[in-house]
This record gives structure tokens, sequence and C-alpha cells, in this order.
């Protein structure tokens, strides 16, 4: 006997708005594949899509930004025609990506690079400055910026671009340390509460939107373990400038486990090693391994493993445990060129979806080979509410949520012990 096919509920629209159509609605909107599964609690028939909107187009084509600005644009919001006039502060490695996906897009310009020096492989019709200043002084007029410059230097270039009324992305962290990321924070919520979106990548990855859908449609009962893995293959490059491993590394994790817990922990335990590639890298940092694990209010934990130590290649995984059955995202052995999303059953059935991931190319970064569309994504989200004069998504309390599980994880790996709040 064949079974009854169940019509998935419209999948949750992250601006708040009127729910997405369920994914059999999207399939011929977005270029999407069904793929039918056994019957069970993770099995009705979901739907594989092409973020990009790619089929038929060239790996050099994908952009990937169709299917996000259709998540993130609010109907009914004014638009303005004109391209987003952006400024890219910081050309190293994840600067480098941010403006590669601006020229890409079709609703954006590129209007100014900062480097303290000259970028080699800016672009060469682009305006150089080497400060911030110099831009704000004398260049062309710019309506956004996308701050990735050094850490230390994130406070002083986001207050002068928000000052000067200009919307402002920053990459991770907010600033150098949690006290300073609480004033921050505070002083932005009350001076400029529109003005800058946090770059948590994660929140705006295909597998990631639809794993969070998977849990909110109960897909696996009431979760109880989140786990985020994030381990690199390869040393830092000469010259990155880390806050420590915690702080550079696992604040993605942990800003990936609050967004899907829906909830801040009650206490914190971590550990850090020195295992080795402390011994070899050209960068001086506290630890080259970590662990974290958090406790939340109604019972459930957190996990996350960091490292700078899988020499066998670049793994990202996430799990999540329910009453219900489990959801992986992101097998290790998996295809460079596709991420898997998995989710089973207590009888074992189950069902799978896959999601191609763009080729950049030899010699990138291993991060944009996996996050590649998410960086496109929320990139995208940024220059759209830009544009239509909304909210942002993720911005500094997000920030400020995650630097305060860091801060304490940091005690608990000095002193051995948990750390519990309000402590």
């Amino acid at each position: 006997m064949t079974p009854e096919r169940i019509s998935p509920a419209p999948l949750p629209n992250p601006t708040g708005g009127a729910p997405r159509p369920p994914a059999a609605e999207c399939c011929g909107r977005f270029g999407l594949q069904s793929e039918a599964t056994p019957e069970g609690p993770c099995s009705r028939d979901r739907s594989r899509y092409d973020p990009v909107g790619s089929r038929g187009r060239s790996q050099s084509d994908r952009s990937g930004f169709g299917w996000l600005a259709i998540l993130v644009f609010p109907i009914g919001a004014s638009v303005t025609t004109a391209p987003l006039s952006v400024a890219i502060v910081g050309f190293g490695r994840i600067g480098r990506v941010h403006a590669q996906h601006l020229r890409e897009h079709p609703s954006a310009r590129l209007s100014a690079v900062v480097d303290p020096q000259v970028p080699a492989g800016s672009p060469p019709e682009v305006p150089e400055f080497d400060s911030l200043e110099a831009l704000l002084s004398r260049g062309p007029s710019i309506q956004a910026a996308v701050v990735a410059s050094p850490t230390a230097l994130h406070r002083e270039h986001v207050q002068a671009l928000v000052e000067a009324n200009v919307r402002v992305m920053v990459e991770k962290p907010l600033t150098a340390n949690f006290e300073e990321d609480e004033q921050f924070a505070d002083w932005l919520q009350v001076r400029h509460p529109k003005s800058v979106m946090l770059a948590f990548q994660r929140r705006f990855d295909g597998p990631l939107l639809r794993l969070q859908s998977w849990l909110k449609e109960g897909r696996i009962g009431r979760p109880f373990k989140f786990v985020s893995i994030l381990e690199d293959s390869r040393l830092m490059p000469a010259g990155y400038e880390s806050p420590g491993l915690l702080q550079d590394m696992s604040v993605h994790n942990v800003d990936e486990l609050l967004w899907l817990a829906e909830s801040d922990p009650i206490s914190v335990r971590a550990q850090g090693h020195q295992l080795f590639s402390q011994a070899h890298s050209p960068v001086v940092e506290d630890y080259d391994d970590a662990s974290l694990e958090l406790s939340f209010e109604d019972g459930s934990i957190g996990q996350i493993f960091v490292s700078r130590n899988h020499v066998a290649g670049y793994r990202v995984e996430s799990w999540v445990y329910g009453e219900a059955g489990l959801i992986h995202v992101g097998a290790f052995r998996q295809n460079r060129h596709e991420v898997t999303l998995e989710c089973y059953g207590v009888d074992g059935e189950g069902s799978r979806e896959r999601f191609p991931t763009r080729d950049y190319g030899a010699g990138v970064p291993e991060f944009l080979e996996r996050f590649g569309e998410a960086y496109a994504g929320e990139l995208d989200h940024f220059v759209q509410a830009c544009l239509s004069g909304v909210a942002f998504r993720v911005g500094p309390q997000d920030a400020r949520r995650a630097s305060r599980v860091l801060a304490a994880a940091a005690k608990a790996v000095q002193t051995g012990e948990v750390h519990r709040w309000p402590d």
C-alpha cells in the first residue's frame, strides 16, 4: 500500500512576515527537485533545492542571491532602485570574499576599498584609500560598508561609519573582548539601533536553515542535544591576527547553537589544549584545540568542538538529537562541492537532502568552499535591508550573547570549573 503523501507545512519566514510556501510549492519556482523517502517521522517528501539557482549555468556564474532575496525582502517595503554604494574596510581573506560577492550582486556596487597597504588583487577600477578617515573625508559617497579589518579596529571603524550615517556589516567578533562588546552593543542599541549587522553567516546557510525549519516542524520531537564541530586542516596564514581560539573560531558555533536552541545557557564548561598545529603555525594562539559544553534551563545541552588540527581535511558538522530522531548536517567524507542533510527517526527510516555548493576554484580558503553560498546570502540580506530600510536579522546584541558565553568559557578553561550564571 502506497503511504499517504503528507503536505508539508509552510516554512517559517525568517523576516517575521507571511510564512514561506511549502517545499513542494517551491519546486517549480526555484528549480527544486523532490526526493521521496519511506514513511517515518523524518520521511515526508522533501525537496532538494539548488540554493544558487544554477541548473543550466556554469559554476563561475553561481552567485547565489536569488533564493535568499526572496527569504529576506519584505513585501510592501519601499525600494531604492539605484545600486547600493558599498565600501570594503579591510582587504584580507574575508574582505576579498565580500568584494567578490559585492561585484556579482545585481543591486550593489563596490565603490571603495580601504586598507593601509595597497591591496594586491583589488579591482583596478575601484578607488583605494589607506585609511577610513581618508575615505570619509575625500572619497566617494557611500551608503553602506563591510568592515573586515583586524578585530582590534572593529569598534573604531564601525563607530566612525555609523556616525557618518553609513550602515555597516561587521565581521565577527564585534570587538576584542566581552566587556567592550557589552559596552559597544549597548551604545549602538541606544544611538544607532538599526545601523549594524553582524556577519554570522551560518544563519544564512541553506542546510542549517533547513535544519532549523525541520526543528520547528517537530521532525525529531523535543531536541535535547545540539552538537557543532569546526576543525581546520590548514595552518593560519602568516600575518593573521587571532584574539584566541575560542573567540576567533568557536564564535560561529556558539551563535549557531544559541540560534537553534532559541535560548541562552545557564552554565558552561570548557577545555583548551595545544596539541599539534601551534608547534608549526606562524601565528601565536592560546590553544589549537578546544571543547565547550553549554547547559540550558530546559535540560538540553550544547557541545562545541573546534580545532586547528584536522589534517585530513576541513570538517564542519552539526547534529541535533531529539526524542524522536536525529538530524545531521555535513558528513566529513562528502564531496566538497556538496553538503548533505540527513534526518533519521527511531525506526531508522529517514530522509536526505543534498545542497550543491559553488566552486570558487583552486587556492581559495577552505571555509569558502563550505560557506560560500552563506556568505553570499548574508551579503544579500545586508544589501536588501539597506535598500529597503528595514532592520537586520542579526545585530550587536547577538554578538554580545555569543561573546558572553565565550568569556565564561575562557574563565572555565583557566579555572577548570563550571561557570554558572548569574555568577
